[in-house]
This record gives C-alpha cells, structure tokens and sequence, in this order.
C-alpha cells in the first residue's frame, strides 16, 4: 500500500486552503520545496510526528529516483551532451548515473526498512484508538478502516476535504481485494 500511495500516478484530492505555490520547476531556488515543507510543519498546531516525516522523506526520494531514471533515460536516448561523448565517455557517463541510481534505490529501500520497523506500536495504539474513538468498537468496513489510519479526520478537517473523496482517491492506488 505505502508505495502506490508514494508513487501514486492518480489525481489527489486537494484543498482550496493549500494555496497554489510556484516552486519555479527546474529554475527554482534549491531551497523552494523544503521551506514550503518547513512552512507546512511550523504552522501546524500539533507539527509533524516522527513517522510523519519518515513518510514525507521516503516520498520525496521515490520521487527523486522516478526523476532521476527518467532524465537517466534522456540521456540514453542521445541528446546533448551525451550525442557529443565518445563511446568510452558515454559508458562512464551511464555507468556513473547507474551507480547514483542504484545508491538511490538501496537508500530508498533502508528508509522503508526503517519504516517497517518503526512504525509497528505505532499504526497498533492508531488502530486501537480509532476502533475505540471513531468507531466505537466496530469499523464500518475495510476500506474506511484504512482510510482512516493513513489520513487523520484532523488533517482532512483542517484542509476542509471531505472522508469520502479521501477514501476514494485510497481506491484508485490500491483498490481493495475480495
């Protein structure tokens, strides 16, 4: 489930509170996404659990590593200045990408390792207080279960976004199994 919902391709449901921010694409300043991050943190009123920062970390290195292949690819597919390298120049030049690739991938695959392992006592008392407090000993169904353990009814609140469309959106990257 964590890496649909990382490498999720489908349209988000999202709030008109969150206001529409330029990053500048690829001539923003290198600092741009993590002081928005760091804005979003530090106007929270309860801020950022640790897990919810693992989270948010390993979905911006899976996002790194999509873009990294993808440009890995342009550069396969000779354009500039790849086109221009001799054959030998072009081997290590792919074979120095691939390595960065690769480092990428087992970096990304120790943070969700770590995820695993940290976040056991973790989603057992979330699960334990949402039967508890939400559903009152009995959840009205499995995918509203999960809805409700992957996004806070306090987050969707605050961003005026309704259950539904969440658990809807929670559908479309990993529908639910018979």
């Amino acid at each position: 489930m964590l890496d649909s919902f990382l490498r999720n391709r489908n349209p988000l449901p999202t709030s008109e509170l969150i206001p529409a921010l330029n990053l500048g694409g690829e001539s923003g300043g290198p600092c741009d996404l993590q002081f928005a991050i760091s804005q979003i943190i530090e106007r929270s009123t309860l801020g950022a659990s640790l897990l919810q920062r693992l989270v948010a970390s390993i979905y911006l290195l899976a996002q790194i590593e999509d873009s990294f292949s993808a440009r890995l690819e342009d550069l396969m597919l000779e354009h500039p200045p790849y086109d221009e390298m001799t054959g030998h120049e072009q081997q290590i030049a792919g074979n120095f990408l691939r390595s960065h690739l690769i480092a990428l991938r087992v970096s990304l695959q120790q943070m969700e390792q770590l995820l695993a392992e940290i976040s056991m006592p973790y989603y057992d008392m979330r699960a334990k207080t949402l039967i508890r407090d939400v559903f009152k000993g009995r959840p009205r169904s499995l995918r509203d279960f999960r809805s409700h353990m992957l996004i806070s009814s306090e987050l969707l609140d605050s961003l005026q976004i309704e259950r539904d469309a969440v658990t809807t959106y929670l559908d479309q990257i990993q529908p639910q199994t018979p």
